[in-house]
């Protein structure tokens, strides 16, 4: 019975180091993925605010 429990405790204190790891350079290119498509979305709105604009001063032109 002592074996099982050994090899129980073997198994939770390597569950648990393994727990502690850390992801760091996953983490840090999923940041960086993230910030390049927030960059993306800043310059599509911009990009599509602006021909809103133009379109309006068209319309307004038109009047």
């Amino acid at each position: 019975m002592s074996f099982f429990a050994f090899i129980l405790f073997v198994l939770v204190i390597i569950m648990v180091a393994r727990s502690g790891r850390s992801n760091a350079p996953q983490a840090r290119a999923e940041d960086d993925r993230i910030g390049e498509l927030a960059e993306r979305v800043r310059t599509l709105e911009a990009i599509i605010l602006d021909r809103d604009r133009r379109l309006r001063r068209e319309i307004d032109g038109l009047r």
